[in-house]
């Protein structure tokens, strides 16, 4: 009966013993379950902010994403742009070269005109003094003419007068009768000298006044030809005036243009680096796109991972609720 008694003795103890560790063993797990609950609880709120942070994030990737594509597109417009602008101001550098040598043509040929005006006025000049010359000789021949015209007149004079007397010795000669027979021979021959003289004066005194009337016309045509010559002088100097104005517009157009030239040139230079410059920028909108993209892709797939993450937290935490639940039974 002792060892009946004692064995029961010792059960008993035994089943106090492993009822007490039960209890501890109970209360560990209420307490790990209870633990486990409020740090699942803590994760699930975590999970939550997570989630909205994603949310929000994604929100964000996707304005982002509307920008890039918007911020693309300009991109792309402005690259088109430079392209065209680029083009243009090719074209533009071309058609100055076109300008350019045909302002160095106009240069050239006011150039000729100058030279031949020059050329023009020097022949002018020679011409001028010329007529001035031929109008002087002309005015000294008809002195001359008036002079030759007095002596004729004097030599008609003179055969008038020596026919006269040729007349008186003839009438003379008959008086003497047989002793005047010669000198009335002689009376004769001077009477025939003096009209042949008086003949020839007549025709000198036709010859001058022919002459003198072509000396008058050509004194005319002369002063004509001066006046015509100073008039075309007057006209080449105004005509040399606008010349040299043009030609002082020209040579500053020629300034303008060297200098517009100059700065196409610059243009298109800066307009060769922004061409390349933009095509690097397209290159690069393109990668960041790509980036973005992916950036997309991934929050897209950390979205839905958190949430799923959560989903998993919140079947923990009730499965940790259940077993703290069960363990305070």
């Amino acid at each position: 009966l002792n060892e009946i008694k004692n064995d029961s003795e010792e059960k008993h103890k035994l089943a106090e013993k492993e009822r007490e560790n039960a209890n501890i063993l109970n209360q560990d797990l209420k307490r790990i379950g209870s633990e486990l609950f409020n740090t699942l609880k803590n994760i699930r709120e975590l999970t939550n902010d997570f989630n909205l942070q994603i949310e929000s994030q994604d929100a964000s990737i996707q304005d982002l994403t509307e920008f890039v594509s918007s911020f693309s597109e300009s991109i792309q417009t402005s690259v088109d742009n430079i392209g065209k602008q680029h083009n243009q101001i090719t074209l533009l550098n071309q058609k100055s070269d076109n300008l350019k040598l045909t302002i160095t043509e106009i240069g050239k040929v006011v150039g000729d005109l100058n030279s031949n005006m020059s050329d023009f006025q020097d022949r002018s000049n020679v011409l001028s003094r010329t007529v001035s010359n031929l109008e002087e000789r002309l005015r000294s021949v008809n002195l001359s003419q008036k002079e030759v015209s007095e002596v004729n007149d004097i030599m008609a004079e003179i055969a008038d007068r020596t026919n006269l007397l040729a007349l008186n010795a003839s009438i003379e000669a008959a008086r003497a009768g047989e002793h005047g027979r010669g000198f009335a021979v002689v009376a004769q021959e001077v009477a025939k000298l003096a009209e042949n003289s008086n003949e020839n004066a007549t025709k000198i005194k036709k010859i001058i006044t022919t002459s003198n009337r072509y000396i008058l016309e050509g004194t005319e045509l002369a002063s004509v030809a001066l006046n015509q010559t100073e008039t075309l002088q007057s006209k080449y100097e105004l005509l040399s005036e606008v010349i040299k104005t043009a030609t002082t517009k020209i040579n500053s157009q020629k300034d303008i243009n060297s200098e517009v030239l100059e700065s196409l040139e610059l243009i298109e230079s800066i307009s060769k680096v922004l061409d390349q410059e933009s095509k690097v920028l397209d290159k690069d909108k393109e990668q960041m796109v790509k980036v973005v993209q992916q950036m997309e892709e991934i929050n897209r797939k950390v979205v839905i991972n958190a949430r799923k993450m959560g989903d998993h937290t919140s079947s923990l935490e009730n499965q940790a609720q259940e077993l703290a639940a069960e363990t305070s039974i």
